[in-house]
Order: structure tokens, then sequence, then C-alpha cells
């Protein structure tokens, strides 16, 4: 039986991040083009396929469908994995972004020039694809029904004892980064509250308490994979049943809560949103390419 309300939340989820990122993507706004905004971005996309992915994926469990969807099972799992790891490695660099706007603010511009994040995004796209990979050649297991049919169990053993290897190491090392940089950030009180009273400042304020956020659900996720990844290792079904059974709930959490937190934290995105549906944005934008195509048709007269 599909839990409807559970699906329900999560493609409302789904619809208003993919929302947020359509702001940001198309906006004009100035900060909106900065790394953060840009990891934000990529991130985010990661992020949606992901809750989209694991979605199906529960509802394949839920309605016990049988080996004739193993292709498309395996590609949602590889797609599952490979954005997982995405976010992780998408958040930890936001992290260090974030460490670096406060701690390092004189190397700030040269650090995350619009070349190095490119790099950086490319690094966690790849480095997520190509550790994930060799789940494609997995065997899935598939268990008989007491009515006869066969719904699917899992990996085989091997792949699945590597994964959660990979997910284990990937979420420590996350963790490391982040409970190290973020205690540092904690203990620059006095920089930031010389930041926030600016403008600039309350908006560099405001990405701040949203990767804290980001951090705080993000590691519950890492608790969770942790505890799975004993329970595979040790053998123990109970714990790893209990693991499972805990996931689709904290993933959908630490998926909501990026686009939530900066909504509430930026105003420039809640402003944005709001003549969006004023439909101010494009008049605004109409009236900055008129002004701007006036002026050099101007300067092209008086030449």
């Amino acid at each position: 039986m599909i839990n409807v309300a559970q699906a329900a939340i999560e493609f409302s989820i789904i619809i208003f991040y993919v929302f947020v990122l359509f702001i940001i993507i198309t906006s004009r706004v100035k900060n909106f083009r900065n790394a953060f905004y840009s990891m934000f971005v990529a991130t985010g996309i990661a992020d949606a396929t992901s809750l989209f992915a694991n979605c199906l994926i529960r509802v394949n469990s839920e309605l016990y469908l049988g080996e004739e969807f193993r292709l498309v099972l395996l590609i949602l799992i590889m797609v599952s994995g490979t954005t997982f790891i995405a976010h992780m490695l998408g958040n930890m660099f936001i992290t260090i972004n974030r460490y670096s706007a406060v701690c390092l603010m004189h190397n700030y511009d040269k650090i995350w020039a619009r070349r190095n994040v490119w790099i950086v995004i490319g690094i966690q796209y790849a480095v997520s694809f190509m550790v994930y990979f060799h789940t494609i050649r997995t065997k899935m297991v598939y268990i008989r029904n007491a009515n006869g049919t066969f719904s699917y169990g899992g990996l085989e053993n091997d792949i699945d004892k590597i994964n959660r290897f990979i997910y284990v190491s990937v979420c420590l090392v996350y963790a490391l980064v982040s409970v190290s940089l973020n205690a540092r950030l904690l203990m620059e009180g006095r920089r930031l509250l010389k930041m926030s009273r600016s403008r600039h400042g309350r908006h560099e304020r405001g990405l701040l308490l949203n990767a804290f956020l980001v951090f705080i659900f993000t590691m519950l996720m890492c608790t969770q994979q942790v505890m799975r990844g004993i329970a595979v290792f040790i053998n123990d079904d109970n714990l790893n049943t209990v693991a499972k059974m805990h996931f689709y709930w904290i993933n959908d959490a630490m998926i909501s809560v990026p686009p939530l937190s900066l909504l509430l934290l930026s105003t420039e995105l809640r402003r944005d949103i709001v003549n969006f549906f004023t439909c101010k944005r494009d008049h605004i934008n109409f009236s900055s390419s008129t002004c701007v195509a006036t002026q050099r048709e101007f300067a092209s007269r008086t030449r």
C-alpha cells in the first residue's frame, strides 16, 4: 500500500526546491551569481533528483513490484547513490566556502574565482559518479512472497558492503571537515557581529546560518548511514531494519532544509519570489534592459 501522504510531501518538496532553483538561476540579482549560490544550485539539482529517485524506490517496495522492474529499479538505485554522494560533497564544499568567507575573507575572491567554482562542481559530480558506477554490475536479490510473487530484497551482499563502506567513508569525511570548520566559525563571533552591521554582512550571516542548519540535518543522515553500515558488516538484521525504516523521513528532512532555510534567511530570495508572482520581476528586467539600450543609443548619437 502506497504511503500517499509521504509521497505528496516528497513531491511538494521537489516542486518547491525546483522552483527556488529556477528563481536563483533566472534572477539578475548580483549576489545570486556568487560561489555559494552556484554550489547551492549544483547541489540542489542533485537533491531534487535524489528525492525523486528515493520516492520511486520506496513506492516500488510498497507495491511489491517484481523482477520485471529490475532494470528501472537498478537505475533508480544508482541515481540515488550517486546523488547522495553529490549531496554530501556539495554541502562539504559549501561549508568550506562559508569558512573562507569569514576566516579568509581577504583571499575569498581569489579562492572562489568562477573558474575554481566550476572545477569544484566538476569534482563533486565526477567523484560521485565514479565511486558508485560499480553498482551497475550488481545482482539484485528478490524474495518470494507468501502469494508466490517476488519483491526486491536488496543488492548482493558483496556490493552492498562496498556501498555501505563508501557511504560511511563519505559521511565521516563530511563530518570531520564540517565539524572542525563549523567549530572554528562559531568561535569567530566578533567578526560575525561586525558583518551583521551592513546589508552585505547580514546577507553573509544568513548564508552562514543556512549552512549551520544544513549541517545539523546532514549529520543526522550521517548517523543513520553509520548505523546501517555497522549493521551490514556485523550482519545484524534487526539494526539494519531499524536503520532502513528511518532513512526516508531523514532524507526528506535533510533535503527540505536547504531551500526552506534559504527562503527564511535570504531577503533577496524572498523579494525575487514576490516579484515573480506579482509580475514585477519581468517589468524590472525589461526596464533595466530598456534603460541600458537608451543609454547606448544616446552615447552613439553624441559621438
